[in-house]
């Protein structure tokens, strides 16, 4: 059995990553999944859910469709259609990854106040932060 990990686009191409519990390993696959959307057709065999209108699916970018419906990345349509209810979701992951920002932020949560900082050229005369100024309650 696969079990869903992960699912990430380069260049177009949608892979995903699932743990293979017969191996016992993360195994990464190029999956055939298209971005997808719907369009008005009298003969679809969709429904629009607010308005009723019946729709058709499409396979491709929505990007130059005004009138489109539902627009899905393909990483969506992969995840639905190789895992959607059917509870193939890996909840024990062995592997974490975390997403590290690589320019200046700030972040203010009750009074305390996070900087994340990339240091290269372009950001040498960002003065350090001054931790006696802090101010937590």
């Amino acid at each position: 059995m696969k079990l869903f990990e992960d699912s990430w686009v380069v260049k177009g191409k949608t892979y995903v990553r699932e743990f293979d519990t017969d191996y016992q390993k993360s195994v990464k696959t190029l999956t055939p999944f298209k971005n997808e959307y719907y369009v008005k057709d009298s003969l679809g065999k969709y429904t629009g859910f607010l308005d009723g209108v019946k729709l058709r699916k499409v396979q491709g970018s929505s990007y130059d469709v005004p009138d489109a419906y539902g627009a899905k990345n393909s990483r969506y349509v992969a995840i639905r259609e190789r895992h959607f209810g059917k509870d193939t979701y890996n909840k024990t992951p062995r592997t974490w990854f975390l997403d590290i920002e690589t320019s200046v932020a700030t972040y203010k949560y009750n009074n305390t106040e996070v900087i994340i900082r990339k240091k290269d050229e372009l950001q040498e005369n960002i003065p350090p932060y001054n931790h006696e100024e802090e101010t937590v309650s």
